[in-house]
């Protein structure tokens, strides 16, 4: 997980035209600004416990 949360900080934002063909920048910055939302509150329930 946490070399994927990389992905938004090195994906180059270039345009589609200069990405590699099976590039899946934007479909996995996506998703994982879902899996944070959907674990949020969970994860910061559980700090709070340390």
């Amino acid at each position: 997980m946490n070399a994927l949360q990389r992905l938004p900080a090195v994906d180059p934002g270039l345009p589609a035209a200069l990405l590699p063909r099976h590039w899946d920048g934007e479909r996995v910055s996506c998703r994982l600004e879902e899996l944070r939302a959907r674990w949020h509150d969970a994860a910061h329930a559980y700090w709070k416990t340390l």
